[in-house]
Protein backbone atom coordinates (compact mmCIF):
# COMPACT_ATOMS: atom_id res chain seq x y z
CA UNK A 1 0.00 0.00 0.00
CA UNK A 2 1.12 3.38 -0.87
CA UNK A 3 -0.44 6.83 0.84
CA UNK A 4 0.23 10.10 1.06
CA UNK A 5 -1.02 12.91 2.64
CA UNK A 6 -0.50 17.17 2.41
CA UNK A 7 1.76 18.97 4.65
CA UNK A 8 0.37 21.48 6.99
CA UNK A 9 2.41 24.32 9.22
CA UNK A 10 1.69 22.13 12.36
CA UNK A 11 2.27 18.61 10.38
CA UNK A 12 0.48 16.12 8.12
CA UNK A 13 -3.10 16.11 7.07
CA UNK A 14 -4.13 12.41 7.06
CA UNK A 15 -7.83 13.06 7.14
CA UNK A 16 -7.79 13.48 3.16
CA UNK A 17 -5.11 11.19 2.60
CA UNK A 18 -5.06 9.46 -1.13
CA UNK A 19 -3.96 5.92 -1.01
CA UNK A 20 -3.63 3.00 -3.74
CA UNK A 21 -2.95 -0.77 -2.79
CA UNK A 22 -3.49 -4.26 -4.99
CA UNK A 23 -4.42 -7.26 -3.67
CA UNK A 24 -2.84 -10.33 -5.03
CA UNK A 25 -5.73 -11.38 -7.23
CA UNK A 26 -5.67 -7.98 -8.76
CA UNK A 27 -4.40 -8.33 -12.21
CA UNK A 28 -1.31 -6.02 -12.51
CA UNK A 29 -1.47 -5.19 -16.00
CA UNK A 30 -4.42 -3.20 -15.35
CA UNK A 31 -3.79 -1.23 -11.54
CA UNK A 32 -0.78 0.22 -11.42
CA UNK A 33 0.96 2.59 -9.67
CA UNK A 34 4.49 4.99 -10.58
CA UNK A 35 5.91 7.43 -8.91
CA UNK A 36 8.94 9.31 -10.18
CA UNK A 37 10.81 12.27 -9.48
CA UNK A 38 11.45 15.72 -11.51
CA UNK A 39 11.92 19.12 -11.55
CA UNK A 40 9.51 21.15 -12.29
CA UNK A 41 9.09 24.63 -14.28
CA UNK A 42 10.17 26.59 -11.56
CA UNK A 43 13.69 24.58 -10.92
CA UNK A 44 12.08 22.78 -7.80
CA UNK A 45 12.30 18.94 -7.30
CA UNK A 46 8.34 17.70 -7.86
CA UNK A 47 6.88 14.29 -7.64
CA UNK A 48 5.09 12.73 -10.19
CA UNK A 49 1.84 10.64 -9.08
CA UNK A 50 0.66 8.14 -12.30
CA UNK A 51 -1.94 6.18 -11.50
CA UNK A 52 -3.50 3.43 -14.23
CA UNK A 53 -6.87 1.97 -13.02
CA UNK A 54 -10.42 1.95 -14.86
CA UNK A 55 -9.48 5.13 -17.15
CA UNK A 56 -6.02 7.22 -15.76
CA UNK A 57 -5.19 10.20 -13.30
CA UNK A 58 -1.84 11.84 -12.96
CA UNK A 59 -0.99 13.97 -9.41
CA UNK A 60 2.28 16.10 -9.16
CA UNK A 61 3.48 17.20 -5.98
CA UNK A 62 5.92 19.74 -4.70
CA UNK A 63 8.87 18.36 -2.20
CA UNK A 64 7.42 19.20 1.12
CA UNK A 65 3.96 19.26 0.03
CA UNK A 66 3.34 15.63 0.58
CA UNK A 67 4.59 12.30 2.46
CA UNK A 68 4.60 9.24 0.92
CA UNK A 69 5.17 5.92 2.69
CA UNK A 70 4.84 2.49 2.30
CA UNK A 71 3.58 -0.21 4.60
CA UNK A 72 2.00 -3.32 4.32
CA UNK A 73 -2.23 -4.11 4.18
Amino acid sequence: MRLWAKSTNSGYNYQNKTFFSLSPTEDKKSKALRITRASGSDGNPVVLIKVNHEGESVATLNVGEARVSSGNC
